[in-house]
């Protein structure tokens, strides 16, 4: 009799426990609900604009195609730059922000109304000549570019040695890919004996895909990496 009255307690207890955390969940979910912020989707940058001094703005899928402005952006940044508002344009290309500055400048925005353009492919190299990061350091001098054959350029002035064959370089750098011309399965060999042999890579375009003009979407440099 003892022993069944003690397992009805054991489990009149383990009923109470399963109670107590049944409604604690609940409580928690209640208040995850209500902390929780709602997305709220603006009209437009004008019912913001009085928050914010400064804007930062991506260009590719935001103020253009790569060929021509989407509509209302030149008029967009002319009306930012009459409310005294700070604009910078931001871009994951690897190209330098004067290029694609100039690349805006050549489709009818007004290069002075945003202040510059900051490139992923800037600070790529930025960091790269200045090796002030211990992986930076180490890199060595010989490189071997993974870039559009018109981009090879976009190294010069960084103490770097270009080398074509995967045995002779200490590490890769990933600027641009000429797709569908170039692919990431034509890096394939490359990057596998880059693994092979524990070379570092620089990424300066952190774009896995990019989209034409006409909506193809097309690999992009990054996309090496994923592999």
């Amino acid at each position: 009799m003892v022993l069944w009255y003690s397992c009805q307690l054991l489990v009149l207890w383990y009923s109470c426990q399963l109670l107590v955390l049944w409604y604690s969940c609940q409580l928690l979910v209640l208040w995850y609900s209500e902390s929780v912020q709602t997305t709220n989707y603006l009209p437009g940058l004008s019912s913001v604009l009085d928050r914010y001094d400064a804007l930062l703005l991506d260009q590719w899928g935001v103020l253009h195609d790569g060929v021509k402005p989407y509509p209302g952006a030149i008029d967009c940044l002319a009306r930012l730059n009459a409310a005294g508002k700070t604009v910078v344009i931001l871009s994951n290309s690897g190209r330098t922000g004067e290029e694609n500055a100039q690349l805006m400048a050549r489709m009818g925005f007004d290069r002075g109304h945003f202040s510059a353009v900051v490139s992923a492919g800037d600070d790529a190299r930025d960091a790269v000549q200045r090796s002030d990061d211990p992986f930076y350091r180490g890199l060595g001098r010989r490189c071997l570019l993974m870039a559009r054959e018109r981009d090879s350029a976009l190294v010069a002035g960084l103490g770097l040695e270009i080398v074509s064959d995967v045995e002779q370089a200490d590490f890769l750098f990933a600027l641009s890919l000429d797709a569908p011309r170039q692919s990431v399965s034509g890096w394939q060999a490359v990057m596998n004996r880059a693994v092979a042999r524990g070379l570092p890579m620089v990424c300066g375009n952190p774009d896995f895909a990019q989209v034409t003009p006409g909506g193809t979407l097309l690999e992009a440099i990054r996309a090496n990496v994923r592999r």
